[in-house]
């Protein structure tokens, strides 16, 4: 399971979230969030798509464990709105 790859692959979201925290909060400071508002955005939808593909293959790595144990996998579940 690539659990060591996704504890890797989260320090690294993290320190791309706090960057852009950093980033929005010296524009705040600064009087100039229009101007990174667009690029703040980008970023985000660029992080949460990597946190998506991320689960998607947490997710294909615990189906194929407990498939090869021989037992049933969990099922998703519900997601909130």
């Amino acid at each position: 399971m690539p659990l060591r790859e996704t504890i890797d692959e989260l320090d690294v979201l993290i320190g791309e979230l706090s960057e852009l925290r950093q980033t929005l909060r010296r524009a705040e400071l600064a009087g100039a969030v229009d101007d990174v508002l667009w690029d703040a955005e980008a970023n985000l939808r660029h992080v949460s798509r990597r946190t998506a593909d991320r689960a998607r293959l947490l997710r294909r790595a615990i189906e194929l464990n407990t498939r090869a144990e021989g037992r049933p996998a969990r099922q998703d579940p519900p997601r909130s709105a």
